[in-house]
């Protein structure tokens, strides 16, 4: 590579990497070593840091005890860390410190991303300036300022650029095996988003033949295929295990249909997507200029820093058959038409647009070429952008109806339906800040543009827009994240829960809940929870919830009050509560009516409450319950059923009849305290002898008088075998999704171990894919015919201008020119200009240059310091 080449590479990683510290370390320092945001930051991100670090330090790779009532920690965690290399830089560390790391991460992932996308865009530009402040958009783009909340989306934004230029090495410069390796890291790293990129990659790659240098015939294509479906198989370790629980989980079965595929049923989505183009994006979970869109958290952001759309739209304008040309409006068009939009996410039917960083990055790749081009005018983009955020802005006076209380003439109150001017929007000081950042940036652009002139590659012009591009970013994402930051939690409140050193000394099985704390605290305090802030659980865990009519999306938050009864039933014993959160009327309302709950003790600042009710983990029914009188029940009734009686399906009743009794009808109207005191007591008296946790596994000893049914509040999963005295036994599905066993009479031991249904698949598959690999990179070293092209990337470079032969060579002819004695020895200059056509061969020079993007001014500059050059050493010879 070019000296020159790399020190650009470098400064696409530090000048982000700067950028990145400005705008974080400050906020780091706010608060006290690590970094805070809010919502699903700090409630999935850091926790999940930690649970994931101690699993593996510990052993379980397979079973985690700590998420929700348990789960499938491979199929689980790949979606959130499991896969990031990030993530793994933290494992050497005491897991203590885990959440003090995550800071330093965020600036690194912003750093690599900008390094990744320079690398990629640097493909198609004439200099590597330009390559440069395409980098610096893509990393600090609305897309990754926006999805700081969601930490784990970064590792997709830092490594779907290598999966294009894998694709272009592969293509282009005929170099086998790089493509295979960066298939099976974006597979690795985040399954979800590797689906979307595959998708995306097989439009590129269709798009991209209409370029001539994008030659594809068969042969390249099947190695194509080939390279792909063996990266897929390096990444099984991760990947197969993750879709086999993907396919389980009912949120991945949930398809749009009908006319939503083409519309979208709320219309303020439309105005919601245009903004996020020309706009800094809002946060997460609020929606400033379009608060009805139901598209919190989706990821609505695609906005460049300082050049906004002003790059593309003038890119789209002046460009002629150029693949980009083709691929940007086919993006613009799939994220207005929702079937399109929800394919990258498999037709999901919730609303999510986490695929926009691929059409960002093309973005980036249009707006550096625009400005590369001297012809191209970015005022006519610019012009458009300003049009745009005006159109936009006019959204703050619309005016709405309101009914507001006034008071009349004599005195009395009513109510009247009144026109205010600014109530479409939310969080007015927010959307005015994003106006005036959309505003300022116009502005400076402008500037920028007219600082252009004739000639884009003015080294000083290059230097100022790079200045200006490192500016904007520092404020277009320093804004979101430091308004992210400022409607977090109070560090004292966030630090007691990270650091609350709870002890409880009770020797057996039990769970615990936080009320009002962060979700996930129980993570921090290595304590299993009942309630978990968690996409991906198993099948059990939400069928569980269904059969009592509680809705889990990504929060098994069942109303405390309502579903007390189903905590019992888990082994929920204890539940804590912060003095931080007792100010908080909900939370007060919430212990007034803990039922059966007495408080016990006092720790670090939390009260501790035990429940009375506790049913312990393991425990063996009398009765079973009527399906359809269970059924017609209401849903804050069913779990006191549960208590009662166990629910099995149809399909085992006759297994279990012989050993249980249908309930009377009397006792499903028998709800009550008293009751529940009663039942829970009957189910603790049928308790298994033991019960143990242990790596990936769980064991309990039994001793009854006759054959029982034996449930454990431990979600059911294809992948829980188990032995009853060292001899296989049946596992079955009760209560909608928990562990159910026959058990014999008598004194029983039984063991439970778990591994992650399609592991062994999936290690046999990346074993058997680098293998492959191997042996396909060396008959390809072995058969090949030419080594590829390490400068194949340069596609419009003039390489010639700096190949170190060329200029030796041009230094020799001179010297031997002009240093020759007889100087007659060559034709004299009159007789060269009436041989030649000069004006013909500069016209000829002077359309190549411009083809090639380099302005005759450029050429004639550097050959006038080749001309004094050879003056100078005339005149000293003479």
């Amino acid at each position: 590579m070019f000296k020159e080449e790399k020190i650009y590479y470098k400064k696409a990683f530090f000048y982000a990497l700067l950028c990145a510290a400005a705008i974080f370390l400050p906020l780091i320092a706010f608060d006290k070593g690590y970094f805070l945001f809010y919502g699903d930051y700090n409630a999935q991100q850091i926790p999940f840091y930690k649970v994931t670090a101690d699993a593996i330090k510990s052993g379980n790779f397979f079973w985690d005890w700590y998420t929700d009532l348990g789960t499938n920690f491979i199929g689980s965690y790949t979606f959130y860390t499991l896969g990031s290399p990030f993530f793994w830089l933290t494992v050497p560390f005491p897991t203590a410190i885990s959440q003090f790391l995550m800071g330093p991460l965020m600036i690194l992932k912003f750093a690599c991303a900008s390094l990744f996308s320079f690398t990629y865009i640097r493909r198609f530009t004439k200099t590597p300036d330009y390559a440069l402040i395409g980098g610096l958009l893509y990393a600090f783009s609305g897309f990754s300022s926006y999805n700081v909340f969601f930490n784990h989306f970064h590792e997709a934004i830092v490594f779907f650029p290598l999966l294009l230029i894998g694709l272009e090495e592969l293509v282009v410069n005929k170099r086998k095996g790089v493509f295979a390796l960066v298939v099976a890291a974006n597979a690795l790293i985040n399954y979800f988003f590797f689906i979307g990129s595959a998708i995306f990659v097989i439009i590129y790659f269709f798009v991209r033949t209409i370029d001539e240098k994008f030659e594809v015939d068969l042969k390249t294509f099947f190695t194509i295929v080939f390279e792909a479906v063996l990266g897929v198989a390096i990444a099984g370790i991760l990947f197969i295990p993750s879709i086999a629980m993907v396919l389980e989980n009912p949120r991945s079965t949930n398809m749009l249909t009908g006319w939503d595929l083409v519309f979208y049923s709320n219309y303020q989505r439309y105005g919601l997507i245009f903004q996020s183009l020309f706009f800094p994006p809002d946060i997460a979970a609020r929606q400033n200029f379009f608060p009805q869109t139901g598209a919190r958290w989706s990821s609505v952001a695609a906005y460049l820093p300082l050049f906004s759309m002003a790059g593309v739209l003038t890119f789209l304008k002046n460009a002629k058959k150029h693949w980009l040309k083709v691929l940007l409006p086919l993006c613009f068009l799939f994220m207005l038409i929702p079937g399109f939009n929800s394919m990258f996410s498999l037709f999901n039917d919730n609303y999510y647009t986490r695929w926009l960083y691929m059409p960002v990055l093309l973005c980036c790749l249009a707006t550096v070429l625009a400005l590369e081009r001297k012809d191209y005018d970015l005022k006519y983009g610019l012009k458009w952008c300003t049009f745009a955020v005006v159109l936009i802005s006019l959204v703050t006076i619309l005016p709405s109806k309101e009914e507001k209380e006034i008071v009349l003439d004599d005195g009395t109150k009513s109510k009247s339906t009144v026109e205010v001017i600014g109530q479409l929007v939310n969080e007015a000081p927010a959307v005015y800040i994003s106006i005036a950042v959309a505003i300022g940036m116009i502005i400076a652009c402008y500037i920028l543009i007219k600082k252009r002139k004739k000639n884009p590659f003015n080294k000083q012009f290059i230097s100022t827009a790079t200045s200006f591009t490192l500016i904007a970013c520092v404020i277009s994402s320093g804004y979101t994240i430091i308004y992210g930051r400022a409607i977090g939690p109070y560090n004292d409140e966030y630090s007691s829960a990270l650091y609350a050193d709870l002890e409880f000394e009770d020797e057996e099985f039990f769970r615990v809940e936080a009320i009002g704390d962060t979700n996930n605290a129980n993570m921090f305090w290595d304590l299993y929870g009942f309630r978990s802030f968690h996409s991906l659980v198993p099948k059990g865990t939400f069928d569980m919830y269904d059969l009592v009519g509680f809705d889990r999306s990504v929060n098994s938050d069942s109303d405390t009050i309502d579903y007390m009864e189903l905590r019992s039933l888990s082994s929920l014993k204890y539940v804590v509560v912060s003095d931080l959160k007792l100010k908080y009327a909900d939370n007060k309302k919430v212990i007034d009516n803990l039922k059966g709950f007495e408080k016990v003790d006092y720790q670090n600042g939390y009260t501790i409450f035990e429940n009375k009710n506790f049913v312990p983990m393991g425990f063996s029914y009398d009765y079973y319950l009527d399906i359809d009188t269970f059924t017609k029940k209401t849903n804050t009734q069913k779990d006191n059923l549960l208590l009662k009686g166990a629910y099995i399906p149809l399909d085992l009743q006759e297994k279990y009849s012989d050993i249980l009794k249908p309930l009377h009808k009397s006792q499903y109207s028998n709800i009550s305290d008293i009751a529940t005191s009663a039942d829970t007591a009957n189910l603790r008296e049928n308790k298994v002898e033991s019960f143990n946790v242990g790596k990936n596994s769980f064991t309990a000893t039994t001793n009854y008088d006759s054959d029982r049914l034996v449930v454990f509040t431990i979600p059911y999963d294809s992948g829980w075998k188990t032995k009853i005295n060292g001899e296989d036994a049946e596992i079955d599905v009760i209560n909608g999704g928990f562990i159910g066993i026959r058990v014999p009479k008598g004194q029983n031991t039984l063991e439970f171990s778990y591994v992650s249904p399609g592991f062994w698949i999936g290690l046999i598959s990346t074993g058997a894919g680098l293998i492959i690999l191997l042996i396909y990179i060396l008959i390809w070293k072995a058969t090949r015919k030419q080594k590829p092209n390490k400068y194949a990337h340069l596609y419009d470079r003039d390489i010639m201008r700096k190949v170190h032969a060329h200029d030796s060579y041009i230094k020799q002819m001179s010297k031997y020119i002009y240093s020759s004695k007889d100087k007659s020895d060559f034709l004299p200059l009159s007789e060269i200009d009436e041989k030649v056509n000069w004006n013909e061969i500069n016209e000829k020079i002077q359309n190549t240059f411009e083809e090639n993007g380099f302005t005759f001014e450029d050429k004639m500059e550097q050959a006038q310091k080749i001309i004094d050059e050879i003056n100078k050493k005339e005149d000293s010879n003479e």
